[in-house]
């Protein structure tokens, strides 16, 4: 694997683009969690 670390602004790309993808993802699960929160409240 070839190392991209001695190049600043790739670094800080990759590094945008992973928390690009972390934030959706978690964006995604919070929506799915939002939607099933009133089915909990009805199994009390």
């Amino acid at each position: 694997m070839k190392s991209c670390f001695h190049d600043p602004e790739t670094v800080r790309e990759a590094y945008r683009q992973s928390t690009e993808n972390l934030k959706s993802h978690m964006q995604r699960q919070w929506s799915l969690v939002g939607g099933m929160a009133g089915t909990f409240r009805e199994m009390e």
